[in-house]
């Protein structure tokens, strides 16, 4: 059973494009609204620091801390966790830079939620939605990650929906 999850997170990391042991490489790609992502992931090890207290009247107090030291090997597990999240993250933001640039009125952000007044709201739904075509009205998105040597590998498939169906939903957000 262990050599089946063993070549199932193999698969996994074969599909991400991560299947390597180059040292010292990591994923890039520029969001849509011009920021810059390097997303790096190195194993660590742990190293123990004497750290010097202070003295009271029983005398001196010293305690030890165990910091993480980052290596120069990648983690590749790492990497398989935290791709998807990271580049999801790195595109809402971009969506919600790209909106705010263009949005004359007043807005407020709360993470990934995007507020203004009432009476704007309609407006700014249609620039969202607007926006978030503009985004990811494309053959293929994932064509904007480059991979770093020994982390080239293959990219999802894009499904089959319709992105400019965004507009008559009602619903864009969760």
């Amino acid at each position: 059973m262990k050599y089946l999850q063993q070549l199932a997170d193999q698969e996994i990391l074969n599909w991400r494009g991560l299947y390597g042991t180059d040292r010292g490489h990591a994923i890039e790609w520029e969001t849509p609204s011009g920021f810059p992502v390097i997303y790096e992931c190195y194993r660590t090890r742990p190293v123990k620091v004497d750290c010097y207290g202070f003295n009271t009247p029983q005398g001196e107090i010293r305690f030890k801390h165990v910091l993480r030291e980052k290596t120069d090997i990648p983690d590749r597990r790492g990497f398989m966790c935290g791709i998807s999240p990271n580049f999801v993250h790195s595109m809402d933001a971009s969506h919600m830079a790209l909106v705010i640039a263009e949005w004359d009125s007043d807005f407020g952000a709360v993470h990934d939620s995007f507020s203004s007044y009432a009476t704007e709201t309609e407006r700014l739904m249609v620039a969202t939605r607007e926006k978030f075509i503009t985004l990811y009205d494309k053959e293929n998105f994932y064509n904007t990650i480059q991979f770093g040597n020994g982390f080239e590998g293959i990219k999802p498939d894009i499904g089959a929906l319709n992105i400019k169906g965004v507009l008559e939903s009602d619903y864009l957000f969760c």
